[in-house]
């Protein structure tokens, strides 16, 4: 499979500066976030139009651009460029990278069996630099037309200044441009600085991250369809037990919970079977949950990192306790939250749980993975105007990190799972996940 680049160039907001502000200044929720893109990747077919000829890509191609550039009039940080002495994005308007591309297969014979998962790495615009760099782009888009006239869309966006409710915002506000005009579009807001301003860092943080370079991370991709997650479910504790307070676990719950059981089992093989302490780290989205007002549609990063921690006592890992475990953090994090009236507070929170997190990933003894989810982000409701796509997908990362997001039908789950090697051929031979990795 060969994708070669047709052109490259870069979209300007259609009403540029100084119709919006000329710098967005970091909060401190932006300071703590990692610095690197972020890739999403939709793929849609022909459509029922039969739009095969260039004619008809060129077509989507051009609305494409139009509407991209009149979101970015609502959205002009993205436009910018990240100045990382100041803490700030310069809102100069130098645009989002636009990549046109070809790819000499078709869309259903990329995306059948035996879809080869490193292949999706070349649909992404990973050459678009480094995310702290003043040269890179905010976002980088790359549209590849498949031979039947399908396209693969990959919307790279830096977490400097975006989590994932941003990053869906912006591509969900992006599709509405698209499809029904910019008067559609819900206008977001970024007044998290002015709340929640940045802040010197160097006394708070008390940990460095790990350096995982030369580690050599593999992906699977796995689904958790409604019977299985119902599957999954019964085989938690009944309704009454101590560890799911007598109700039965949420489908995000009961994935997490299998998948990290998976990781402890993998781990205590890869440790001559000696159980190891472990740690997860999950986001939580703080928007609508502190006692400071903010606004619904509050862009820019706005969560927090939260540890949850297995002590590896038990000889048995049940899934109703690690079930127990990811349920009772959530509810403390967001029972602490709640109470929360002033930045300072946040703020001392924020940090405290990402120290605790940063511990636990340096700590030789202790066993840390990151997850993430979008679960609940309406990224198969992206139509840009030739209907919904028919995957939405992750990539093939160069970090562990485990990517949740809905199923197309919304009822279930698929995992994007970027583990080590050895976890890997582990996590391949679970009987709950062997089944779930698509081939």
């Amino acid at each position: 499979m060969e994708v070669n680049i047709m052109s490259r160039d870069f979209i300007k907001p259609s009403s540029p500066f100084p119709n919006h502000p000329p710098t967005y200044n970091l909060s401190f929720f932006d300071q703590l976030a990692p610095q690197v893109h972020v890739p999403l990747l939709f793929f849609y077919p022909a459509g029922a139009d039969g739009s095969k000829e260039s004619a008809g890509c060129h077509e989507r191609l051009e609305t494409l651009k139009k509407s991209l550039s009149e979101t970015l009039t609502l959205f002009y940080p993205q436009a910018g460029r990240f100045v990382k002495d100041d803490l700030l994005v310069d809102c100069n308007d130098q645009g989002v990278e636009f990549l046109e591309a070809k790819v000499n297969v078709r869309l259903m014979e990329f995306l059948g069996e035996g879809l080869n998962l490193e292949l999706l790495n070349r649909f992404v615009p990973w050459d678009v630099g480094a995310a702290t760099s003043a040269a890179t782009p905010m976002v980088a888009i790359q549209v590849t037309a498949f031979e039947c006239g399908g396209l693969a869309l990959c919307v790279h966006v830096s977490h400097i200044i975006a989590d994932g409710f941003t990053g869906s915002a912006f591509i969900h506000a992006w599709a509405t441009a698209s499809r029904s005009g910019i008067a559609a579009v819900t206008r977001p807001s970024f007044e998290l600085p002015s709340l929640f301003p940045s802040r010197d860092l160097s006394a708070q943080l008390n940990f460095s991250l790990p350096n995982v370079a030369g580690a050599k991370v593999f992906t699977r991709w796995l689904v958790f369809d409604s019977a299985t997650i119902a599957a999954l479910k019964a085989k938690t504790k009944p309704p009454g037990s101590s560890n799911n307070d007598g109700r039965q676990p949420t489908r995000l719950e009961v994935v997490i919970s299998t998948l990290w059981k998976a990781i402890i089992g993998a781990t205590q093989v890869n440790h001559q079977g000696n159980p190891r302490p472990s740690v997860i780290s999950l986001p939580v989205n703080l928007r609508g949950r502190t006692a400071i007002p903010t606004p619904k549609n509050a862009c820019g990063n706005f969560n927090m990192l939260t540890p949850t921690r297995f002590t590896a006592e038990e000889s048995e890992i049940e899934l109703h306790h690690l079930v127990g475990l990811i349920r009772e953090t959530i509810r403390n994090t967001l029972s602490i939250c709640s109470k929360l009236s002033n930045p300072d507070e946040v703020f001392s929170v924020v940090v405290d749980s990402l120290n605790e997190v940063r511990k636990a990933s340096v700590d030789e003894k202790i066993e840390w993975h990151n997850f993430t989810s979008m679960c609940g982000f309406p990224i198969y409701e992206t139509d840009f105007g030739w209907g919904k796509p028919y995957l939405v997908s992750s990539a093939w990362l160069s970090v562990e990190l485990v990517v949740l997001m809905d199923t197309k039908c919304g009822t279930g789950i698929e995992a994007w799972v970027n583990l080590n090697e050895p976890y890997i051929l582990e996590l391949e031979k679970d009987p709950d996940v062997a089944a779930l990795i698509r081939k």
